[in-house]
């Protein structure tokens, strides 16, 4: 008998028990737009004195293309003191990552760039968030409606 309760609250203690499982994202819960804005001051090249302010607005936007999901990246940039509003930035450094595509790793909710094209760098997962590189070193933000 004794056998039998200690059995029965054993089942009960065990069923009271949740596995945390990490949550998984379908490659629907992550496609959309995602953006990253930063600022930084403009210096007049021949005083070092702050012109004004720049603005860059650093756009990832993820879509279905097949099996695998494609990423793009678009950036934007408006400067506070010359009144010609967003603009596609002119500079090299500045342009937009090219489009590549990425497989979804669903166990490590990672996007791991496919190998054969030898570009871009992979992205993760966290709720309405995307995480630059294996360093996590930029964090965008979803700016869409799913």
């Amino acid at each position: 008998m004794a056998i039998r309760v200690s059995y029965l609250l054993l089942l009960i203690i065990l069923s009271d028990c949740k596995v945390v499982e990490k949550e998984s994202f379908s490659d629907e819960d992550i496609t959309g737009t995602y953006v990253y804005t930063y600022t930084a001051d403009v210096m007049e090249v021949e005083t070092g004195e702050v012109m004004g302010i720049r603005t860059v607005m650093d756009t990832i936007i993820i879509k279905k293309a097949g099996d695998q999901l494609e990423v793009s990246n678009r950036r934007w940039m408006d400067n506070d003191y010359d009144n010609v509003g967003w603009i596609l930035p002119d500079s090299e450094a500045d342009q937009a990552m090219p489009t590549y595509f990425v497989e979804h790793d669903t166990v490590h909710n990672k996007l791991v760039p496919d190998k054969k094209e030898k570009k871009g760098v992979p992205l993760y997962v966290a709720d309405d968030k995307l995480y630059w590189g294996e360093a996590k070193a930029l964090e965008y933000e979803r700016v869409d409606d799913r």
